[in-house]
């Protein structure tokens, strides 16, 4: 099952991880999210700024 974040939800990841509050390992513990999707999200923020955080992945439909 795939979750979806907030905008302001990641904005809130990357607040924390950039003012150095937590690691990227004591926030997964106290959000109950994975490690690894908090890394992605900081590095698309890294790598496209606040576009990064507003991109949502959706799968195409195709028609048989």
């Amino acid at each position: 099952m795939v979750r979806k974040y907030s905008y302001e939800f990641k904005k809130f990841i990357v607040t924390v991880l950039e003012n150095g509050i937590m690691s990227a390992s004591e926030l997964s513990r106290r959000l109950k999210i994975h490690k690894g999707v908090i890394c992605r999200i900081y590095n698309k923020y890294k790598c496209l700024g606040d576009e990064g955080l507003k991109y949502t992945y959706t799968r195409k439909k195709y028609t048989i």
